[in-house]
């Protein structure tokens, strides 16, 4: 298991030189990182490296036009040490690259050249290995070496190599100084290039992790870094099976690193599964956590400069996200739309910083304004919004059917339709359209809530509405006097209501003959006697037993467009022969068997 947070992947390059004056030969350098055996002609040693694990590959690649020599380990860096006269000559320049394991083996190599591939342009040659030795944890640990030539190749001159070091190489790991502009600034830039491409890759392989090229200091994160452990530290510690005080401190560090992160899985897993959110002990863990959540939605985002401002993070739903700053305001980003309602000052910077990660123009941007609100009439005391108050308004939504109901410390947040409601107990505001469902919503909870009865404020046409849903709902509006035409409305809509049910009653009556007649033809006496005389007449004399027999299979759909001129045969057959009954015969049963018939 890796110490680092889901939305990260490891990211480490350091740029070293080889010196001669340090008693560094490049030839045993190559010769160690492509594990194979080369001979240094400058001083006659041979270098066996073949007993070395780990590594995965080995290649060179040199600049277009370089000679077949070039493309010689053995020849090459011989060449190199030919070239360099100096005690103190640097003799070649490394660069170690980490590769994050979410990137597939076979495409190591792709990574590795799409670095390289600005060193060669500059002239250099470079020599690479890639290796892969069991990390702390039991898994891979990929990683690149790099070396590469100081100096351009050069046909005429004798060691193959210009006489003058490579400017241009130097000038993308160097800075400060005889250099020129700010020390440190020109590594900065390549470790930011190179975490650049990482990135890139790791989008296209669908991984949520992401490196950054910066220290957690400059990224706002209070993280003691780790210290750096080399291959050969960590073999000797296998070997030993003992730490030593380096490995024993990283060790530790990496366990306490675990342990936090299984505490931010439950806390995830909390937020997700439970109606409100984990209360986090400190503040610097709250802002940790929420980042970590935004990260893990969004891996190219960088939250920190909006980490102050973050109240809550709701991840409960996988196709959106919601997230509420500290001045209320709210951002909502589902699919490639992203809303804001509440307060502006916090969720607008933090809503277009996001649409420029994800890559939504402006008409994928949506503002929720407050529209109209409602409040309980007469206002009782305000109730101090305690934890306790805004889960008890929180859960008087859900217990109402409403599901997408989000707590947060200003009150209760329920999403009806494209409405965004505000509940703080005795004041509801509406964001957004002006809905049925919400108009619905809102005189629900004062039926509910408020004892029936409520106070509106918003435009005439939203108080129309509300007036005649609440009507509907048997709830008095406060304050407000229906016009005529809003009067004559809502008798038309009584009125209408009224036919409709008588219609559904003949409906329901008609329905309910039509089962009867089917069940007196199956033989059933007594609903024989609930039918009516004329199809009463009809099932018993009327039809014979063929007849009633087929109309038993019937469904009661079937035969509801007939009943009436059924119940006018009947009626014609009672004037025929008053007196005329025929018998229903009951379908035959079968006597159960005698034990001694029973099959065995």
């Amino acid at each position: 298991m890796t110490s680092l947070p889901a939305s990260e992947a490891l990211f480490h390059m350091s740029v070293k030189v080889l010196q001669r004056s340090k008693g560094r030969s490049t030839v045993a350098a190559a010769a160690y990182r492509a594990a194979t055996v080369l001979t240094d002609s400058r001083t006659g040693r041979e270098f066996d490296f073949r007993r070395k694990k780990h590594v995965i590959d080995s290649f060179i690649l040199a600049p277009e036009g370089a000679p077949s020599w070039a493309l010689d380990r053995a020849q090459l860096w011989n060449h190199v040490e030919a070239a360099e006269r100096r005690k103190d000559a640097v003799c070649a320049r490394e660069v170690e690259i980490s590769i994050p394991r979410d990137l597939p083996r076979d495409r190591w190599r792709e990574f590795v050249e799409s670095v390289m591939k600005k060193y060669i342009t500059a002239g250099a040659v470079c020599d690479v290995a890639i290796h892969a030795p069991k990390a702390a944890d039991g898994q891979e640990q990929p990683h690149a070496h790099i070396l590469m030539t100081p100096r351009r190749l050069d046909p005429s001159t004798e060691s193959g190599f210009a006489s003058v070091r490579n400017a241009t190489l130097a000038a993308m790991f160097e800075s400060g100084g005889r250099q020129g502009g700010e020390r440190g600034s020109a590594l900065k830039a390549e470790r930011a290039r190179v975490s650049d491409l990482i990135n890139s890759l790791l989008r296209e392989v669908d991984s949520g992790r992401r490196v950054d090229s910066r220290s957690y200091a400059a990224r706002g994160l209070d993280r003691e870094p780790e210290p750096q452990m080399g291959e050969q530290r960590m073999a000797s510690v296998r070997r030993r099976r003992l730490h030593d005080r380096r490995t024993a401190v990283v060790s530790a560090f990496r366990e306490h690193r675990k342990a936090l992160n299984e505490l931010q899985k439950v806390e995830e897993e909390m937020s997700q599964n439970r109606k409100g959110f984990p209360r986090l002990p400190t503040e610097e863990a709250r802002t940790d956590y929420k980042s970590g959540l935004l990260r893990q939605r969004f891996p190219d985002f960088d939250p920190s400069p909006f980490a102050s401002d973050i109240n809550l993070v709701d991840v409960r739903r996988r196709d959106r996200i919601r997230i509420q700053c500290n001045d209320g305001g709210w951002v909502e980003v589902k699919g490639r739309r992203i809303s804001t309602w509440g307060p502006d000052g916090q969720a607008a910077p933090l809503a277009a910083a996001l649409a420029e990660d994800i890559g939504i123009d402006k008409g994928g941007f949506q503002h929720l304004k407050k529209s109209a609100a409602v409040r309980r009439n007469p206002s009782s005391r305000p109730v101090p919004l305690t934890e306790y108050a805004i889960t008890s308004i929180a859960d008087s939504w859900r217990e109402r059917g409403y599901e997408d109901v989000t707590e947060s410390h200003d009150g209760a947040w329920v999403s009806v339709a494209e409405s965004r409601l505000h509940d703080t107990g005795d004041y509801v505001t509406v964001h957004g359209s002006l809905s049925d469902e919400s108009i619905r919503a809102l005189v629900e909870k004062a039926h509910d809530e408020w004892g029936a009865q409520l106070e509106s404020h918003g435009p005439e046409e939203f108080r129309e509405r509300l007036w005649l849903e609440a009507q509907r709902q048997d709830v008095a509006v406060i304050g407000y006097d229906a016009s005529d035409a809003l009067k004559q409305r809502w008798a038309a809509e009584v009125a209408q209501k009224a036919a409709d049910e008588q219609i559904l009653a003949g409906v329901r009556r008609v329905a309910s003959e039509a089962d009867l007649l089917i069940a007196a033809a199956r033989g059933d006496l007594e609903s024989v006697e609930k039918l009516d005389p004329d199809l009463k007449k009809f099932v018993s004399s009327y039809l014979d037993d063929n007849q009633r027999a087929e109309l038993a299979r019937q469904r009661p759909l079937d035969i509801v467009a007939e009943l009436e001129n059924w119940r006018a045969k009947g009626r014609a057959e009672a004037e025929h022969d008053p007196d005329a009954l025929g018998s229903i015969a009951r379908p035959a049963v079968e006597a159960a068997p005698t034990d001694e018939q029973r099959p065995t």
